[in-house]
């Protein structure tokens, strides 16, 4: 049975065969999905640490410098966000940073 990879994406080929559901070839498949899902969304882009602090400090945050670390710290949103140094940013861990700063 030949998988596209937008159907591996999409998981639209168990629909195609419902019993499929039920065997052991199924259980290796969808690890075998799970894998090469990692492996298309984790060599994400990059994002510059540059952006990523500006569009922080624009909401209010302060960028406090550390050792690997930087930490945003917001004087009316509560917690500290670890931001890491380094020129470049991977973009998933970009948007956890903005998603816990509240800006997506």
């Amino acid at each position: 049975m030949y998988i596209s990879l937008s159907q591996i994406l999409s998981n639209s080929f168990i629909a195609k065969d419902p019993d499929l559901k039920n065997t052991e070839i199924f259980h290796r498949k969808m690890l075998t999905i799970r894998v090469i899902r990692v492996m298309l969304y984790s060599g994400g882009e990059e994002v510059q640490r540059t952006e990523l602090v500006r569009k922080l400090k624009k909401d209010g945050w302060n960028i406090a410098p550390g050792g690997k670390h930087g930490m945003a710290t917001h004087p009316t949103k509560p917690g500290k966000i670890p931001i890491p140094n380094g020129s470049a940013i991977k973009d998933t861990t970009a948007r956890g940073i903005l998603k816990a700063a509240g800006l997506i």
